[in-house]
């Protein structure tokens, strides 16, 4: 048997959109010129501290709003939308995940974000309602890895 870990957003899940909207909302909060897509999504995977002074070296004295601004704009896209509309499962994962579950795969999902981040992100149905990858027993496990002290 192996052991099958994935990353959530970016590897599963693709919530481009919504990062893109929400630092688009959380630049203009302080009056800032908003990064192109590709500057934003270059950040994708950093914390949000170190995002911001990528993306605003120059507004050092907003980077504690910008995040804020964020987080509140990133939130609420997720409450308005729902996790799957939200950060849809990319093409093809549901149906790779499925595939290495059958093969008694032991499958583990990390997120950076906190543990209940990653596994709400797998609890509420996938695939237009007809699938819920976690509540069929699908992940071993869903585990948070946190660099921030």
């Amino acid at each position: 048997m192996r052991v099958v870990i994935f990353d959530v957003d970016g590897t599963l899940v693709d919530s481009q959109d919504d990062i893109c909207a929400a630092m688009g909302a959380a630049f203009a909060s302080v009056g800032a010129d908003v990064p192109s897509r590709a500057e934003i999504c270059s950040i994708v995977g950093l914390s949000l501290p170190e995002a911001m002074a990528v993306l605003a070296p120059e507004r050092a004295a907003d980077h504690v709003a910008l995040v804020e601004g964020y987080k509140a704009s990133y939130m609420s896209l997720r409450a308005e939308k729902g996790t799957a509309e939200s950060s849809p499962l990319y093409d093809g994962a549901l149906a790779a995940l499925e595939r290495l579950r059958a093969e008694d795969e032991t499958l583990l999902a990390v997120d950076r974000q906190v543990a209940a981040r990653a596994r709400q992100a797998f609890a509420g149905p996938w695939a237009n309602g007809v699938f819920c990858f976690r509540a069929s027993g699908g992940f071993s496990s869903i585990q948070a890895a946190s660099c921030d002290a």
